[in-house]
């Protein structure tokens, strides 16, 4: 084929690829606080400085000056009481980056056994969030000064891509035996909705909650979880022993709430009366809770859940796989019946998560097909994508459409169009690669071939312009002309340009161009006898098609209705800005004024039961005067739209003759004057 060339690479490779399922239910939206804007994701809870926090508008550090009161019953959000909003002082939100040990934290016959005051934290995104940070809660100075509570609220909205909150936790109180369960210091995470509605819809997977046990009150407070890790320090500060726990840590499934405002509250609380500490350390951060797969062609399927958790247990197409128990990660040979994974798991604190995944597997072939075009001399390529997608689950064979693909035209440009068309700046051989993509955009397949962009011919194409001929002389432009090149046209007709090789890429091309001298005509028809019926509507005929319309009456429709002698005049305008005008003279009439002789308003049958003026519109002013046989006036009136049914008084004397004159003005500004008898019957 002449000046064709076109290329088939083919390429089969089989892949497979993974589609989350997830099912949400949509809680009704929770509102927050004035000033608040809630952080769009999962935010890292503890920024770089202080001062991100402190002019954050999605996190509220506050304090109180008094120690907590809490319900001994019931398990519903704590009440803080008043809080004064900002910092505390920097042992009270102090922000930690390197571990250190914490002396008022060791361990009973265990020297040198301390707690850190940093976790051994997984999963930290350091690319996005920089070095890994833990922020201090309240601090060991019991009293109203600096403060006996410390809080930190965070108001967020889980999104598809951040909806698993990781949060770990120590924390140090104090343990007195005299204290009942309201009154001891504690330590407290909440995670509720802006309204204070846990997100499970119980506090057992929403908060915890810890409150020193004492020997004097053993009743256990009804919302206190248990930990596994705990420790006594004997006589650590103020001759009483320190209760702490070393790291936990927590998550907390949001997906449920993905677009709806959450909130978390990080509490520390000395006792009631002030007298004993507590104080915290915590992090957190967020996760996308689906379940990762690292697999594509023959390779096999590796899938892995977020980390961090405890108890995994996997399930493929619902049968447990016992040899995966404990492992975050599942590696399963390929095969294409195996299209359902579960794995279920637990946080350090025991809350229940489950994630699913659907996996799809295709068999891709990319292939495209390519061809130089000389229509306009400049090294235009077209690109034809021939690729095909099947997928093969359960051994099937369906067809897909192509719908993410990637070009690299060996140039420096790319394109994600399905069928591109380029242009080459210059001749010469280009490697070209197209990538595609599987229908859910996991795996992808690359072909690669070299292609050559040969000499430009010279070209000939048709182009057609068009001007009004109010316009004339027409100047041709274009962008690719350069400043020197001028063609200038008084007529219509053909006439050839030439664009000169420096702007189509190597050759002159040769353009016929065709000059159209649009001509657009109007006038105006008259519909109706202005003089027989006081009004005519005017109508703009055109020879061309959607003009626009302008009157000398402001209006722009195709026509207009006249009431009053005068010059009428349209404007009309097309889509090149080309215009055309008419005008009519709508002459004056002698306007038809009548008064009857006689009236009839007692028959009740709505004719000739008043006198009035039919054609008002042609009359400018009038004086109408009603009189009885003595000469007393019994109606009068400069209304020219009037209208006499014979009252006098305020009723209707009949059988009675009055005598009338009329003096009127008419829209010519001539004088008239008419008189008469009316009888009234």
């Amino acid at each position: 084929m002449e000046n064709r060339n076109i290329w088939q690479i083919i390429k089969s490779v089989t892949i497979f690829s993974l589609l989350i399922v997830v099912n949400f239910f949509n809680p009704v939206s929770a509102q927050v606080p004035p000033g608040i804007v809630p952080y769009q994701g999962i935010p890292v809870l503890v920024p770089a400085t202080l001062q991100e926090l402190n002019t954050s508008t999605y996190c509220q550090l506050s304090y109180g000056t008094s120690g907590l009161q809490r319900s001994t019953t019931s398990c519903v959000p704590l009440n803080l009481g008043s809080q004064n909003p900002g910092f505390v002082s920097p042992s009270s939100h102090l922000i930690i980056t390197t571990p250190a040990i914490d002396p008022l934290a060791c361990i009973a016959g265990a020297p040198g056994a301390y707690l850190s005051t940093f976790p051994n934290i997984q999963d930290w995104d350091t690319l996005n969030y920089g070095v890994p940070r833990v922020m201090k809660l309240n601090d060991n100075n019991p009293g109203s000064y600096p403060c006996a509570n410390a809080v930190a609220t965070y108001y967020f909205i889980p999104t598809e891509s951040q909806n698993v909150l990781v949060f770990w936790f120590s924390f140090v109180t104090q343990s007195v035996p005299h204290h009942d369960m309201s009154e001891n210091a504690l330590f407290r995470v909440e995670m509720t909705d802006a309204n204070g509605n846990y997100v499970t819809g119980d506090y057992e997977h929403s908060t915890f909650y810890i409150i020193p046990e004492t020997s004097q009150y053993p009743a256990i407070h009804p919302c206190r979880q248990s930990l596994d890790v705990q420790y006594i320090c004997p006589a650590a500060s103020m001759n009483i022993d320190n209760f702490w726990a070393d790291w936990v840590r927590l998550a907390f499934d949001l997906r449920d709430y993905i677009g709806q405002t959450v909130r978390l509250r990080v509490i520390a609380s000395e006792c009631v009366y002030q007298a004993h500490y507590t104080y915290a350390y915590f992090t957190g951060y967020g996760l996308n809770g689906t379940i990762d797969v690292q697999a594509c062609g023959d390779d096999n399927i590796v899938l892995k859940a977020p980390s961090g958790f405890e108890n995994y247990v996997w399930y493929v197409n619902n049968v447990h796989v016992p040899t995966a128990d404990g492992f975050s990660t599942l590696t399963r040979i390929r095969n294409t019946s195996e299209t359902e994974f579960r794995c279920e798991m637990n946080s350090q604190t025991g809350a229940p998560f489950v994630f699913d995944a659907t996996v799809n597997y295709y068999d891709l072939f990319p292939n495209f097909e390519w061809e130089q075009v000389f229509d306009e001399c400049d090294n235009k390529v077209q690109f034809t994508n021939t690729s095909e997608i099947f997928k093969i689950n359960n051994g099937g064979n369906v067809a897909q459409p192509i719908q993410y693909v990637l070009w690299d035209f060996g140039d420096n440009n790319t394109s994600t169009a399905i069928n591109p068309t380029h242009y080459y700046v210059d001749i010469g051989t280009y490697t070209v690669n197209l990538r595609i993509w599987d229908a859910d955009s996991i795996c992808n397949v690359d072909t690669t071939y070299t292609i050559t962009i040969g000499p430009s011919e010279i070209g000939t194409s048709e182009m057609a312009v068009s001007t009004c001929e109010e316009k004339l002389p027409y100047s041709f432009v274009d962008p690719l002309m350069g400043p020197n090149d001028q063609y200038i046209w008084h007529a219509e007709g053909t006439y050839q340009v030439t664009f000169p090789g420096a702007a189509w890429n190597g050759c002159d091309s040769i353009i016929n161009v065709t000059l159209t001298i649009e001509k657009p005509h109007v006038r105006i028809e008259q519909t109706g006898d202005f003089c027989e019926e006081f009004t005519a509507t005017l109508t703009a005929i055109s020879n061309i098609t959607n003009p626009e319309y302008f009157w000398n009456t402001e209006e722009t429709s195709d026509h207009i209705i006249v009431t009053k002698h005068g010059t009428y005049s349209v404007t009309i305008t097309d889509d090149n800005g080309c215009t055309a005008s008419h005008s009519v003279k709508i002459l004056a009439c002698d306007p038809p004024v009548y008064i009857p002789s006689a009236i009839t308003p007692s028959d009740n049958n709505g004719i000739n039961d008043c006198i009035e003026i039919h054609s008002a519109n042609l009359i400018s002013s009038i004086n109408f005067s009603v009189h009885n046989r003595f000469g007393e006036t019994v109606y009068y009136t400069t209304d020219k739209n009037f209208k006499w049914c014979g009252e006098v008084g305020g009723k209707t004397p009949i059988n009675v003759t009055y005598q009338y004159i009329l003096f009127y003005t008419d829209d010519k500004g001539i004088e008239r004057m008419k008189k008469g008898t009316i009888t009234v019957l």
